[in-house]
């Protein structure tokens, strides 16, 4: 049959007493061992006495003898405390009788009934800023007392903290706080006994909601780029869930929450965002919200009832600017061309929103603008005003051989339409009818082929795309005899000279009232007795080229302008053809050798060959010289 606990302890107990060895030489004592000193109502416990002699064992109990439940021999003997009530405490004495010598020990037994909290709830809900409290109810015997614990902290009542243990053992809370929640511990102990009991209790702290919806800004510009949000900042327990509510003009589709809603998202702001948004916190203990009102602002767009007019002089000219944007925009009309405001009076004037113009003018053709702005900012539509040329006033008039020319001294207004020509009208005193002829810009502007020494009226006019403008004041002209033409003009900067080939730009500026008709180009050596050489080159040459000349050798040339009248003065021209690059290679060395043997066989071949010279010839005004006795050019010449 198995061993009950209490024969176990007994055996334990025993063991610990080390066996006595030689008791004839020790003084007589006992020692007494309980197995525990505090001893819950209704448990066993045991107290045994051991003497290192044989001894005749007595037990009391606060100075009483007892005789039950006590086992003895001749050195050991046993108190067993079965079923122990309240009356069981107090103090244990064992007597061992030596032969007449006594010793005695005893020990104190304490008896509890161990404390417990009945039906004391342990989870409870407050209303934040309430004085709350949490009873414990601790029962037990002899005394219990109450002590409540938090964070592993004794609650001690005192004005530092709002927690504070009432005389019955409840825990008040004085204006309870959200960071008041938690688990507290109330601990029901035996007064003056290390015996306790702990329970845990919940406190939860409920809190109403509260709400602050914030925004980077009250207003923003409708854009498919331009977004916004709203973030609703809630507070309050448990937990409040959020809700929205938003504008009916604006399209909930497009919204994106985050997870507990407390994010509002719109991509594209559009105008019909514009509203209150309401965001509302709510848990069980209440709800609150709170109210953004979004203003999306527009960029003004801009429409004219015209935004192009032809108008000729004299005619009068109107268009309205509309302007639509939020919030109104303020309409202003600007003269680009002007650089400046417009007047509300005058010829020109804006009355409202309309541009009004009287009695046009050339100097009114141009570029006018329409300006809308409001404070998300502006946006400008252009008119354009398309009128004549204005009539040409400062100029001067040149006579040239069998022409003239008119040199403009200021830009003619254009009417806003660039010129695309000028008319150009003469006559004789025995003319009634004008000569007409139209011809691009150009300053001056030239008109030939008339007689010489004869006198001529002339006017002239701007022509654009829509209207030829008025004519100038008639201007009397003499012209002057055709002549030769004036020398070329070369532009030596520019030459080029590649190998043996040289060549130069020229420009003729003018031909002395006839067409030139080609242009005579003359070169030699610097070489006292070189004869000059001649080309021809066309007459709407612009460049004139030598070819074929001579390596490390300077030259002069001539260029002359030809018409029927006769040559103009030569332009003179001078260059030195450098050097050639040689560079001698397997082919040189074969072309050397050959030089050699021709060279030897050209002199044993000299006295019976006669020496052959071409004489200069003149064909096309060309001339060269060709002496077979030099050396044949290599490939670098």
């Amino acid at each position: 049959m198995a061993m009950s606990a209490v024969t176990l302890t007994l055996v334990c107990l025993f063991g610990i007493f080390p066996t006595l060895t030689d008791a004839t030489t020790e003084e007589p004592s006992v020692e007494l061992i309980a197995t525990k000193k505090d001893i819950p109502v209704g448990s066993t416990g045991l107290l045994f006495c051991k003497a290192n002699k044989a001894a005749t064992f007595t037990w009391q109990k606060d100075g009483e003898d007892l005789e039950d439940r006590i086992e003895s021999d001749e050195e050991k003997s046993r108190l067993t405390l079965r079923d122990v009530t309240l009356s069981d405490s107090g103090n244990y004495t064992c007597l061992g009788d030596f032969d007449g010598t006594e010793r005695e020990q005893f020990i104190s037994i304490f008896v509890y009934e161990t404390p417990s909290f009945g039906s004391t709830k342990t989870y409870h809900e407050f209303l934040v800023n309430k004085t709350v409290h949490v009873p414990c109810m601790v029962t037990g015997k002899p005394e219990v007392e109450t002590n409540w614990y938090w964070n592993g902290v004794r609650v001690l009542n005192n004005d530092t903290s709002n927690l504070k243990v009432l005389p019955d053992g409840t825990l008040q809370i004085i204006n309870i706080q959200r960071e008041n929640h938690g688990t507290y511990n109330c601990e029901g102990k035996i007064k003056g006994r290390p015996k306790s009991e702990i329970l845990n209790i919940s406190v939860v702290v409920n809190v109403p909601p509260t709400v602050i919806v914030r925004s980077e800004k009250p207003k923003v510009v409708a854009g498919p780029s331009q977004n916004f949000t709203l973030t609703c900042l809630v507070t309050g327990a448990p937990h409040p869930n959020i809700t929205w509510e938003t504008p009916d003009t604006s399209d909930s589709s497009r919204y994106i929450y985050n997870s507990d809603k407390s994010m509002l998202f719109i991509p594209g702001v559009v105008r019909s965002d514009s509203g209150k948004y309401v965001c509302t916190a709510s848990n069980k203990i209440g709800e609150d919200s709170t109210a953004f009102t979004l203003d999306v602002l527009e960029i003004p767009s801009v429409s004219l009832s015209k935004s192009e007019m032809v108008v000729k002089p004299g005619d009068s000219a109107s268009v309205i600017c509309s302007a639509t944007g939020h919030p109104k925009p303020s309409i202003q009309w600007l003269n680009k061309s002007n650089k400046g405001g417009m007047s509300s009076t005058g010829r020109v004037r804006v009355m409202a929103s309309q541009l009004q113009i009287e009695n046009v003018v050339p100097s009114d053709g141009g570029v006018y603008s329409c300006k809308a702005t409001n404070e998300a900012g502006s946006n400008t539509h252009n008119f354009m005003l398309l009128t004549s040329p204005e009539v040409p006033t400062l100029f001067t008039l040149s006579p040239g051989p069998s022409a003239f020319h008119i040199t403009l001294q200021k830009s003619i207004q254009d009417g806003n339409s660039p010129i695309s020509q000028y008319v150009i009208q003469w006559r004789n005193e025995s003319q009634d009818d004008w000569n007409e002829i139209a011809i691009p810009y150009s300053n001056p502007l030239k008109v030939s082929s008339l007689e010489s020494y004869t006198e001529y009226f002339v006017r002239f006019a701007a022509k654009n795309k829509h209207f030829l403008g008025g004519f100038s004041a008639e201007g009397k002209i003499h012209t002057l005899a055709r002549r030769e033409p004036d020398k070329p003009e070369v532009f030596a900067d520019e030459s080029k000279i590649e190998k043996n080939t040289y060549s130069v730009p020229f420009k003729q500026l003018n031909d002395g009232g006839s067409p030139v008709t080609h242009y005579v180009v003359r070169y030699r050596m610097k070489k006292d007795g070189e004869p000059w050489r001649e080309k021809e080159t066309d007459a709407n040459s612009s460049r004139i080229a030598l070819q074929n000349l001579e390596y490390e050798t300077d030259y002069e040339a001539e260029l002359i302008a030809v018409n029927i009248n006769g040559f103009s003065k030569p332009v003179k021209i001078y260059f030195t053809i450098p050097q050639a690059q040689h560079s001698l290679g397997k082919g040189g060395v074969v072309a050397i050798v050959l030089v050699i043997f021709l060279f030897i066989t050209m002199n044993g071949l000299e006295k019976s060959v006669p020496k052959l010279q071409t004489q200069n010839k003149t064909g096309t005004g060309l001339k060269s010289d060709i002496t077979c006795d030099k050396a044949p050019l290599t490939k670098f010449e």
